[in-house]
């Protein structure tokens, strides 16, 4: 949500949209949304036309893990801090992320996170979850425990990391 989103960007984090859609459609909702950076499917464009010839590898099963293995390379960073994934298509992604977060999942992905132990939140919930990572978690609560070791291991991390 942009709320998310906002608040994120307030504490100094670095916010990337990774998408196997195409640039052209995510590039606009990375703007809106006010995060720094896009990786998203390339398409070749030839004399100002569209080929059917893919340049990135977003829409493959590794894809996405291969992409932000990439991105995180160039900025010196070893894994990302926190990422969010809908489909089993984020798997990869999520994979590579210290804490990686079902938002509202497709039923897939919610099995594999309860499988894998990851933590895994409707769209409602996602915003108090990282309002706990930055703020003071109240004593007793469903991620307090979690996000009191979380704030004081990696604050100032976010998604691909800075």
């Amino acid at each position: 949500s942009a709320t998310l989103m906002a608040r994120l960007k307030r504490e100094g984090f670095r916010l990337v949209l990774l998408s196997a859609g195409v640039w052209e459609t995510a590039e606009p909702a990375r703007e809106f949304l006010g995060m720094d950076d896009v990786l998203a499917t390339r398409v070749e464009v030839r004399n100002g036309i569209y080929t059917d010839r893919l340049l990135t590898t977003l829409h493959t099963r590794a894809g996405k893990g291969e992409a932000i293995d990439a991105y995180l390379r160039k900025r010196g960073r070893e894994r990302p801090f926190l990422a969010f994934g809908d489909s089993t298509g984020d798997i990869p992604m999520l994979e590579r992320a210290r804490f990686p977060v079902a938002l509202n999942p497709n039923e897939e992905l919610r099995q594999e996170a309860g499988l894998r132990g990851w933590t895994s939140v409707r769209s409602g919930q996602a915003v108090e979850f990282v309002d706990g990572l930055l703020d003071e978690p109240p004593a007793r609560g469903r991620f307090a425990g979690f996000l009191r070791r979380l704030k004081a291991l990696f604050k100032g991390l976010i998604a691909a990391g800075n």
